[in-house]
């Protein structure tokens, strides 16, 4: 955004992962930090798990039982 109102200069629009509306415009001045890395889709996953917390809990204990049952086979062979 190249103005905000009858102020020109650089604006930025920022949104959380968790919120549904924008946050208020931030002057470029106003930005302390920057961005090193991003990891994608993380917080699309991490949406989905907070909405279905009962089936990422099946799904936790099931990867954690066939993992156990890998382990048992393998160390009984």
């Amino acid at each position: 955004m190249d103005h905000l109102g009858e102020t020109k200069g650089t604006y930025y629009i920022t949104q959380g992962d968790a919120n549904k509306a924008e946050d208020v415009p931030i002057s470029e001045k106003q930005v302390v930090g920057k961005k090193v890395f991003a990891i994608p889709k993380v917080g699309g996953i991490l949406n989905f798990v907070s909405e279905n917390l009962l089936v990422s809990i099946i799904f936790l204990v099931s990867v954690f039982g066939f993992i156990t049952i890998i382990r048992y086979y393998i160390l009984n062979k």
